[in-house]
């Protein structure tokens, strides 16, 4: 009788280590779940978590406001960059500050993208520009300007014509009169003799949507053109970009 009770008792014990077993392995797989792959941006895009994506901070200082720190030399401003929806020059590039007529053929002006660790920089949106006027490689901007309102771009920073980029920032909801956040830059552990060079690589407005929605067109139609789509390619905008090194004053 003894041993009857005794071997009862073996396989109630064993029975209940193996319902507990089972209960805790099926709990630690729930824990080891993993998400997703990739990180959502601002612009609803999605971000490739590697090096060779930028971040951008917010100013909270005006688009205008002065510079801040012990340098003498306040950040600079390249006003009046003009491009095409298509670029005239050729190309997928829409500005690039190693090509820029103006720039290209004044020394001075390449060495301000000169610097050993800060490169930061913000872009005003401006309206388009008047009709004929030309663009930043001399090709005249043979069509009326369109009232966009604001804009989306996407910035990159190389060290050489040929090299791939450094860095790239996609900016998204530039109002006319107004800037992009400072997009933030260093350089510390990157060697170069020469200039860095800053390209404009896209460009979009919200002009094609206005003008849908003003037609009165099927959402499905507009939903095409929304927020953002290309600006036309016979089309010009207008902005100015703003530089800060090592040798100027910040933004803030």
């Amino acid at each position: 009788m003894k041993n009857i009770i005794l071997v009862l008792f073996l396989i109630i014990a064993i029975a209940c280590e193996k319902k507990v077993n089972t209960k805790s392995s099926s709990s630690s797989s729930v824990e080891s779940q993993s998400g997703s792959e990739g990180t959502s941006s601002s612009d609803g895009g999605t971000v490739t978590p590697d090096s060779n994506v930028g971040t951008i901070e917010d100013s909270e200082v005006s688009c205008t406001s002065p510079g801040v720190g012990s340098q003498s030399n306040n950040y600079y401003t390249f006003e009046g960059i003009i491009a095409h929806g298509t670029p005239k020059q050729g190309g997928s590039v829409f500005w690039s500050s190693a090509t820029d007529l103006s720039l290209f053929s004044n020394q001075s002006d390449q060495n301000v993208f000169m610097t050993d660790s800060r490169l930061n920089l913000r872009l005003l949106l401006k309206p388009a520009p008047a009709k004929n006027t030309p663009d930043s490689y001399g090709y005249s901007c043979n069509w009326p300007p369109m009232p966009y309102s604001k804009m989306k771009f996407r910035i990159g920073i190389k060290k050489n014509v040929s090299g791939g980029y450094i860095k790239q920032f996609t900016i998204t909801d530039v109002p006319v009169n107004g800037c992009s956040p400072v997009m933030e830059l260093d350089l510390s552990n990157y060697t170069s003799n020469e200039p860095y060079i800053v390209e404009i690589t896209s460009a979009s407005w919200d002009y094609s949507c206005t003008a849908e929605k003003e037609k009165g067109s099927s959402q499905s139609h507009i939903d095409q053109y929304c927020p953002y789509s290309h600006v036309w390619k016979y089309h010009c905008f207008e902005v100015a970009l703003q530089v800060a090194t090592d040798y100027t004053k910040n933004f803030y």
